[in-house]
């Protein structure tokens, strides 16, 4: 497989990418969202604020969605 075909956050680099969006973020600080979290050219994640696109770049967790929550 190459790049942009399949990704996943555990086996491949985690980065961000700037996005342009109406949207707030859900991970409760109430700003934009503004950027995405991407890995091997797909993007992961729906659009969130830069501090938790930055947390998840770096650990993998988003922040407020969790299971049973």
């Amino acid at each position: 497989m190459s790049w942009g075909q399949w990704a996943s956050a555990v086996e491949h680099r985690r980065y961000m990418q700037p996005v342009k969006t109406r949207r707030h973020c859900w991970c409760g600080c109430k700003t934009r969202a503004t950027h995405a979290g991407s890995a091997n050219g797909i993007t992961l994640t729906a659009p969130i604020c830069e501090l938790s696109a930055r947390r998840w770049v770096k650990t993998g967790d988003v922040g407020k969605r969790r299971a049973g929550r």
